[in-house]
C-alpha cells in the first residue's frame, strides 16, 4: 500500500513542525513548502534529511506559477494550508497579513481554479474570525463575524475564498477555527516571550496588558489530534468547526505557573490597560456544547496545556 502524500503549506512554522513530526511517525510522506527557515531556532530539514519521506521546498506560497508546478509534481492526497502569518500582536501591521494569510489563500484558489485537484484540504482559521463577542463562540452560518484586527479578517477573507474556490468541486474542505495554542518548538506569544527573556537572564520582565486577560489554551498535541481525526471524515462536502479546551486561564495564572516552573526569582510588571495590544481580544470562550457534540473539545484544561508547554520549551523542546 503506498503512503499517503501529505502536503504542508507553511509546514516549518509552530505548528507545522509538530505536524510533520506527527505525520512522519504515523508513517506517511510529507512535503513542506514555506517562505524561510533562516529565522527559525531549529531546522526540520537537517532533522530528516535522511528520511525519504520527507522533502521540503522553500519559497513563497503566493506565488502561483511555483505553487502549481510544486502541485503538479506532488500530486498531494491531502493538503494543510498553515501560510500565515501566525502572530496576532503584530496585527497592526497589516502588510503581513496580508501578504503572508490572504495572498497564500487566493494563490491557492487559483492553483485550484486553472485545474489542480485536492481531495482534501485543511485550513488552519483562527477563533479572531469572530471578534470581540459578549458570548461563547459558535460556528453559526447565521452570525456575521467582525474581527477586531487584521489577523482576523484576512482569516475569514481565506475562508470566504476558500469556500468559493471548493463549490463545484470534489474537494472535501476542513476549517479549523483555533483557539490559542502551545507546545513544542514555539516561534512567539506568550511563553516563547517569558522563555526568552527568562534565557537572556532578564530579572525583570514586563507582561503586556494587565494580567487578567482570560482565554482558552491548548496543547498542539491535543489540537492535531482533533484535527487530522476531522479530516478523515469525508462524508461532508464542507466541514468547519472550533477546537476548543473546556476552560479559559487568566495571563496572571500563566505568569504564575511559569514562575513556578523556573523557580521564583523574577518580578513580573504589568500594565495598566487590559487589552495586550490594539484589537487584543482580552476574554473569550467557545461554546462548549458545539464542540463536544462536534468530537472537538479536548479534555485537557488550559493549566496543564500550558505547563507542559512551558516544561517542554524549558527542556529545550522535545526530539522530533
Amino acid at each position: 500500500m503506498s503512503q499517503r502524500r501529505n502536503l504542508i503549506l507553511g509546514g516549518l512554522g509552530f505548528i507545522g513542525h509538530n505536524l510533520v513530526d506527527r505525520l512522519l511517525d504515523a508513517g506517511e510522506a510529507v512535503h513542506v513548502i514555506d517562505i524561510n527557515i533562516q529565522e527559525q531556532n531549529w531546522n526540520l530539514t537537517k532533522v530528516y534529511a535522511n528520511n525519504p519521506s520527507f522533502s521540503v521546498e522553500i519559497y513563497d506560497c503566493a506565488d502561483i506559477k511555483q505553487l502549481s508546478l510544486s502541485f503538479k509534481n506532488i500530486m498531494p492526497d491531502r493538503v494543510f494550508h498553515l501560510a500565515a502569518n501566525s502572530d496576532i500582536s503584530k496585527s497592526g501591521e497589516i502588510i503581513n497579513d496580508f501578504s503572508n494569510t490572504l495572498l497564500t489563500t487566493l494563490a491557492l484558489c487559483e492553483v485550484m481554479r486553472i485545474g489542480v485537484t485536492i481531495p482534501i484540504l485543511v485550513f488552519a482559521s483562527s477563533s479572531a474570525i469572530y471578534g470581540d463577542l459578549p458570548k461563547p463562540m459558535s460556528v453559526d452560518t447565521s452570525h456575521i463575524c467582525t474581527p477586531s484586527n487584521a489577523y482576523g479578517w484576512t482569516k475569514r477573507a481565506s475562508e470566504l475564498a476558500l469556500i468559493g474556490a471548493c463549490k463545484g468541486t470534489d474537494t472535501h474542505l476542513v476549517m479549523a477555527r483555533f483557539p490559542n495554542v502551545v507546545g513544542p518548538h514555539l516561534t512567539h506569544g506568550l511563553l516563547f516571550d517569558l522563555i526568552r527573556k527568562k534565557s537572556a537572564g532578564d530579572k525583570v520582565i514586563q507582561i503586556l496588558g494587565d494580567g487578567s486577560q482570560k482565554k482558552p489554551f491548548i496543547h498542539v498535541d491535543d489540537l492535531l489530534q482533533i484535527l487530522i481525526q476531522r479530516s478523515e471524515v469525508t462524508t461532508m462536502h464542507e466541514l468547519i468547526f472550533n477546537i476548543a479546551p473546556f476552560d479559559q486561564i487568566t495571563v496572571k495564572d500563566i505568569v504564575i505557573i511559569f514562575d513556578r516552573e523556573i523557580g521564583g526569582g523574577t518580578t513580573f510588571l504589568y500594565q495598566e490597560q487590559r487589552a495586550g495590544w490594539p484589537g487584543d481580544i482580552p476574554e473569550y470562550a467557545f461554546d462548549l456544547d458545539e464542540s463536544k457534540a462536534g468530537g472537538t473539545l479536548t479534555s485537557v484544561t488550559s493549566a496543564q496545556a500550558v505547563t507542559r508547554a512551558i516544561r517542554e520549551n524549558l527542556q529545550g523542546d522535545k526530539p522530533s
